[in-house]
């Protein structure tokens, strides 16, 4: 598909993936849900096994681990 052949060219970011909202449809739900979609190797992959040391939730301390930010993630979801 087209973001395969752009993300071997180094042209794809990032997709977004709007998830239950009507094709055609003129009106945004009251909620709207999505999907962010990034090349592995700019975020961290969410099956991956845990590390070393155990530490609860997500990453979210941007001290310890970047990736999610200089990847782009944090700055996309922002900006949706």
């Amino acid at each position: 598909n087209k973001s395969m052949e752009l993300l071997d060219e180094r042209k794809f970011w990032a997709g977004i993936v709007f998830t239950g909202i009507t094709p055609g449809s003129v009106e945004l739900p009251h909620h709207v849900k999505y999907k962010i979609r990034m090349d592995i190797d700019n975020v961290e992959r969410t099956n991956k096994i845990k590390d070393g040391y155990w530490d609860p939730g997500p990453r979210a301390d941007p001290f310890e681990d970047m990736r999610y930010v200089w990847g782009g993630f944090a700055y996309l979801q922002d900006v949706v």
